[in-house]
């Protein structure tokens, strides 16, 4: 089995390093994650801003539609998580 080359953006879009599978964008992504929030008269109230999700969470990409979880994004050749989403030009794959 050959193993897909993925071009990589001057910008990921993300500090994951996380690619949609089918488009290979990093800008579009969505992670839909849990959250606690307070019952209100007017609706809802975020309790606070921690949030959990994880490799079997709900993802979608509003690019090209893709919906799966994010244990199926694939990880941006020479990008180490959290580091800044741009990368810089000595870490560009060669062409």
């Amino acid at each position: 089995m050959t193993e897909e080359k993925i071009a990589t953006p001057k910008s990921v879009g993300n500090q994951f390093g996380y690619l949609c599978p089918n488009c290979h964008r990093g800008d579009y992504l969505h992670v839909y994650a849990s959250t606690s929030v307070s019952l209100c008269p007017d609706g809802t109230e975020v309790d606070s801003a921690d949030q959990e999700w994880g490799q079997d969470s709900g993802a979608s990409c509003s690019h090209c539609d893709w919906n799966g979880t994010v244990s199926q994004f694939k990880q941006a050749p020479n990008f180490e998580a959290g580091q800044d989403s741009v990368l810089p030009e000595s870490r560009l794959p060669e062409s």
